[in-house]
């Protein structure tokens, strides 16, 4: 029996389901009740496909395609070759025509005929052990709707490229080499970097650090990738350099991630505010580089601006600004001015961090500070007194700066103004303009950054509420805050909740608020969860005190495996209860979207959307009306925020890398 519901509205509805959580197994059964509820959830559930399927074959034909029935419905394909099929033995759906050579492919035509007849296909994705034949992107060159193109784990070599049709204009593309493993944190990364045979594949010990690969990823960027018309890109520090970006202009590149290893020093002595003059869209800048051992950090201010020799996370590098050679610009007559054009910029430790930074890009929305390793070792995050000092630097207020810095020539080509939403920023000054606000009175004046609504940022050491009072002074509008402890372990408490919460207290629009408060350590056996009870009580105290919050977590530590652990965070949404009914029933008030969201790339630089649909566990009521002690400590006025609480307990989430604005839950 049809169902009468107008399509519209059924696709509404598919749409809804499609977005919950584990809705792949909803959708297929849905689709089988009858043939026009197969004709609507088809396009939801082929839109993102991959291949091949190893279990899909047979002996007639081999591995087995889609059927050409269902291209129609594809939006993003991706090639992911299993990497164990070349060292099986005999190698799976392939062949090597000698003992230790090049592993070869079969049945790669079906997908090659396929992929130019894929009419809305927008996105492709490939992670091989092996080379990709020239036909793959001969063919993919065909797709005139492709949009995006994401290449990982995947060898590359020069001539693999075919002629390049003008219609083709790529807006996105990421170029990650083979057996780039990163990890951000000890949260949940993925598990398949957590397996030893992931590091033990012939063709990643053959591949890795290819000193080809450098061109091969030359070619792909400026040649597939046309810098004209990019809008996002995301590349190693080891397949380019900053001197190769800054020789192309990206008129509409908003985004730059940057991932692996620092990019080698520049015998020309580019530097990375010469790569940005060269983006005046850019408002997306992710400096996602793993620590080395003995390796320089990361420079972002140009030599003369940050001085050659001005000591990281010291507040003394603000003596060096008006150096004798010109300050504020690089050697191409670049001024360090172009960072105020940046919004979003997350950055690891293995940049230098100096509070200079921040009255440059002194325009910033979101800010992430982390920290990054090679896999299988463990990031290792700033230290206490690096945090410190680094406080202490954004605490204190840009020096007025001397007129006699020399001004760019004007008919230098690098000298250009750049125009970027919310507002427009000439790059002609040469020295910080005042968004940073000051607070206090006689000599004890305080930077204070008020465009700043998000900030993550990761610690070796245990938080304090002087920590948290630094954070609230220096950015009061912030909206989002996280503060992870990299290694988080319960222990005897040290400081009281409500301190902590105290702290937050001037923040007037924090909404989202994670926190590694230490907590009593408990036997993670123990089927009563104190841990989490402990930590349900501590949620409870932070929303009655801080009326604008909408969702609270804590860290805690979590077993993954025999002799594994991962930081993970306990998260509650946050609903409160008005009592404007006037006949006593009772008034839900839930304050705004959820905590865990997805960030618009085409909307305003500001503005959430998408929300992340909720999951919800087992109803567990809803915290009683707010007691006067409201937790481990009494209230600091006798007022609670709201008359009653509900607290609803939101599922694991996490970072899906490169992304670090907006976290997505996980799917176990």
């Amino acid at each position: 029996m049809e169902s009468k519901l107008p399509t519209d509205i059924l696709y509404s509805i598919i749409a809804e389901v499609a977005g919950e959580r584990q809705s792949a197994h909803d959708l297929r059964s849905v689709s089988l009740a009858s043939r026009l509820l197969r004709e609507v959830t088809l396009p939801v559930l082929f839109a993102n496909v991959q291949w091949p399927h190893g279990d899909k074959h047979s002996e007639e034909n081999g591995l087995e395609f889609f059927p050409e029935t269902l291209w129609r419905h594809f939006r993003k394909l991706s090639l992911l070759w299993p990497d164990q099929w070349p060292d099986a033995s005999p190698p799976m759906w392939g062949d090597r025509y000698y003992i230790g050579g090049d592993y070869h492919p079969r049945h790669l035509d079906k997908l090659v005929r396929a992929l130019p007849r894929m009419e809305g296909l927008s996105k492709f994705h490939i992670t091989c052990p092996f080379y990709p034949p020239v036909s793959i992107f001969t063919a993919l060159v065909q797709c005139p709707s492709i949009r995006s193109l994401s290449i990982s784990d995947t060898p590359l070599y020069i001539d693999m490229l075919p002629r390049i049709p003008s219609q083709f204009n790529l807006e996105h593309i990421a170029l990650v080499p083979v057996a780039e493993a990163l990890r951000v944190g000890e949260g949940p990364y993925d598990s398949k970097y957590q397996e030893v045979t992931y590091y033990i594949r012939d063709y990643r010990k053959r591949y890795r650090n290819d000193s080809l690969a450098r061109y091969a990823a030359d070619s792909f960027l400026f040649n597939l990738g046309k810098a004209a018309s990019l809008r996002s890109v995301q590349v190693s520090g080891d397949l380019c350099s900053l001197s190769e970006l800054a020789q192309h202009e990206w008129p509409n590149l908003h985004t730059l991630i940057l991932t692996g290893h620092a990019p080698r020093a520049n015998p020309n002595g580019t530097e990375l505010v010469d790569v940005i003059a060269q983006m005046p869209q850019l408002i997306d800048l992710r400096l996602l580089f793993a620590t080395v051992k003995n390796d320089p950090l990361f420079r972002i201010l140009p030599v003369n601006v940050a001085g050659e020799g001005s000591s990281v996370l010291a507040s003394s590098s603000f003596a060096v600004i008006n150096g004798p050679s010109g300050p504020y610009y690089t050697h191409r007559r670049n001024p360090a001015t172009v960072l105020s054009q940046i919004r979003y910029l997350a950055m690891s430790n293995a940049c230098q961090l100096s509070g200079v930074i921040f009255h440059y890009a002194n325009q910033l929305e979101r800010l992430v500070i982390c920290a990054i390793s090679d896999l299988p070792r463990v990031p290792v995050a700033l230290s206490r007194a690096e945090i410190n000092a680094l406080m202490k630097d954004l605490g204190t207020p840009a020096p007025a700066l001397s007129g006699d810095a020399p001004s760019p020539s004007p008919s230098s080509p690098s000298t250009v103004t750049h125009s970027t939403s919310p507002t427009s920023i000439s790059s002609s000054s040469a020295s910080p303009t005042g968004a940073s606000a000051t607070s206090g009175s006689g000599n004890h004046q305080t930077a204070r950054y008020p465009s700043l609504k998000l900030l993550r940022i990761m610690i070796e050491d245990k938080a304090n509420p002087e920590l948290c009072h630094q954070i609230s002074s220096l950015f009061p509008s912030l909206e989002t805050l996280e503060v992870e402890l990299c290694g988080y372990h319960d222990g005897k408490p040290i400081y009281d909740w409500d301190e902590f919460a105290v702290a937050f207290t001037p923040l007037a629009h924090l909404r989202n608020l994670r926190m590694c408060i230490q907590f009593p350590e408990f036997d993670d056996a123990d089927r009563v969860e104190p841990w989490r009870n402990a930590r349900r009580e501590c949620a409870s105290l932070f929303a009655s005190r801080l009326p604008t919050l909408e969702c609270v977590g804590f860290e805690y530590r979590k077993r993954t495996g025999t002799h594994r652990y991962e930081d993970s965070w306990l998260e509650y949404r946050v609903e409160r209860y008005g009592d404007e009914d006037s006949v006593g029933s009772r008034a839900v008030r839930t304050r705004g979207p959820h905590a865990v969201r997805r960030l618009s790339s085409s909307g305003s630089a500001s503005a959430y959307s998408a929300s992340v649909p909720p999951y919800h566990h087992p109803p567990h009521g809803y915290v009683g009306t707010c007691p006067a002690g409201g937790g481990r400590a009494g209230s600091a006025n006798g007022v609670c925020g709201s008359t009653v609480l509900g607290l609803e307990e939101l599922p694991r989430s996490w970072y899906r890398f490169p992304e670090v604005w907006s976290p997505e839950y996980l799917s176990d």
